[in-house]
């Protein structure tokens, strides 16, 4: 009689067999966990959706104002040609504004002289108030040093500048939760480049005035002089046209009377353009488009 082979052997499977059983197991067996803690799992993406729903609707809208502005093409009278290389040993410029990059007024408006003036400045709101920027961007429990360093942070960041290269147009667009306020930034930052402008072609209008009011009145004394010597010249010598040597001094002299009159006419209405132009307050910037109240 053949041996009856054990259980385990009858049992045995052969390698490789597929198995099914043990994973519907383990997913079944996860479900009475679920539903001991069905509190849990509704409740917390249910929390999540509302923190989210609640963040949406109580969250401050956010406005932004652009306005945009081009370089005048006005031009300042230059000095003459001859008189542009004696100004520049002198270290005085001579150099139109109209000739400058419009980068340089994005730069501009990033130095800490616009920026404080602008967050100095008051501004209206929307609903008829007004305030100064910088109580409405920093709490006023930080110093003064402190409150105006994160006032100028906080004012770039809400600030963007883009300048197109090829048509010179600078754009400017602030951001800020009320409308109103938004749009009087973006309008004050023109205003501000603008008053910089006007006060730095006055200082070089002002280096220019006192260059050639020195030059004109030493323009003054030579023609004064050569005249002089002229007129004395004809007084000793009232037949000179019976002398060679004496027409050549007197064309020399009347040469001399010449050239010193062309040149104190020429510094004399330079001069007087210079003094025109320190006090001239037309704006050196122009306004593309004002900044309105966005929506």
């Amino acid at each position: 009689m053949s041996p009856i082979a054990p259980d385990s052997e009858l049992l045995r499977t052969e390698p490789g067999a597929p198995h099914t059983e043990a994973p519907l197991f383990d997913i079944l067996a996860t479900v009475p966990t679920i539903l001991g803690h069905w509190r849990v799992v509704i409740g917390v993406p249910s929390a999540l959706l509302i923190a989210a729903l609640v963040f949406v609707l109580l969250r401050t809208p956010t406005y932004v104002a652009t306005t945009s502005f081009l370089q005048s093409t006005k031009t300042t009278p230059g000095l003459p040609s001859g008189l542009s290389g004696l100004a520049n040993q002198f270290g005085l410029s001579t150099t139109n504004l109209t000739q400058e990059s419009p980068q340089l007024y994005a730069d501009l408006a990033r130095t800490r002289e616009v920026l404080n003036e602008l967050l100095q400045s008051r501004y209206l709101r929307s609903r008829g108030d007004s305030i100064v920027l910088l109580h409405e961007l920093v709490p006023k429990n930080l110093d003064s040093d402190r409150r105006v360093y994160r006032g100028e942070q906080r004012l770039r960041d809400a600030t963007s500048i883009v300048v197109n290269q090829r048509t010179g147009v600078v754009q400017i667009s602030v951001s800020a939760d009320d409308p109103v306020l938004a749009a009087g930034i973006a309008n004050r930052y023109v205003e501000a480049l603008n008053r910089f402008n006007l006060e730095r072609r006055r200082t070089q209008e002002g280096e220019r005035r006192r260059f050639l009011e020195g030059r004109t009145l030493d323009a003054l004394r030579d023609l004064r002089s050569a005249e002089d010597e002229l007129k004395g010249f004809l007084l000793h010598n009232r037949s000179f046209q019976d002398s060679p040597q004496l027409q050549f001094e007197k064309g020399r002299l009347g040469r001399r009377v010449s050239m010193a009159q062309e040149l104190y006419t020429m510094l004399d209405r330079n001069y007087e353009n210079a003094r025109i132009e320190e006090i001239n307050d037309t704006q050196v910037t122009t306004q593309v488009e004002r900044s309105v109240l966005p929506v």
